[in-house]
């Protein structure tokens, strides 16, 4: 668990105490009447996190004509199914509501 300090000595002594976390690391717990209200330990050397807005740009090739359709059977088949179930599609293919 580590060296553990009431919060007067580490108040006291906080410079000499941060060097011995440093030097050592060993974590320090600090107290408040016996019971630990605060930990101190070293400075993680981990590299930020990269944000994950822009992370696969320029990785995906569009290939065709995204406008087109893939199958036009395809296409009728979705079509009818949607106008069966109450939802008619028009002509731009968007669905009347």
């Amino acid at each position: 668990m580590g060296k553990m300090v009431g919060m007067a000595e580490f108040k006291a002594n906080c410079t000499r105490l941060l060097r011995e976390v440093q030097e050592g690391g060993e974590p320090i717990t600090v107290t408040s009447r016996g019971k630990p209200i605060a930990t101190v330990s070293t400075a993680s050397d981990k590299p930020k996190r990269q944000s994950l807005l822009g992370v696969l740009a320029g990785t995906v090739t569009i290939q065709g004509d995204l406008d087109e359709p893939l199958d036009p059977k395809w296409e009728k088949e979705w079509e009818a199914k949607w106008n069966a179930r109450g939802f008619p599609v028009r002509d731009d293919g968007t669905a009347n509501r």
